[in-house]
């Protein structure tokens, strides 16, 4: 009978919601790829917008169990 890899076994784990199985530190990589930028444009650098990337499953899960709302976070940090 074939050997399971540890490596494998934990990556086909998943979560109640389906969600994989992380790691602290492979949980924060992921959280770390979730962007806010500001854009202008070059005919009117005075205004921007923040084009922030859509969370995916497992960020919005992250933010919200500890009850960040993401929304209201992006607002405040682009009036500041």
């Amino acid at each position: 009978m074939a050997q399971v890899s540890p490596a494998a076994k934990a990556t086909s784990k998943r979560t109640q919601e389906g969600l994989p199985v992380q790691g602290l530190r492979s949980l924060l990589a992921h959280l770390r790829a979730l962007t806010l930028n500001h854009v202008t444009l070059a005919q009117d650098d005075q205004h921007g917008f923040p084009p922030m990337a859509q969370p995916t499953a497992l960020q919005a899960k992250a933010f919200a169990l500890p009850g960040v709302d993401l929304d209201k976070t992006v607002s405040s940090k682009m009036a500041g």
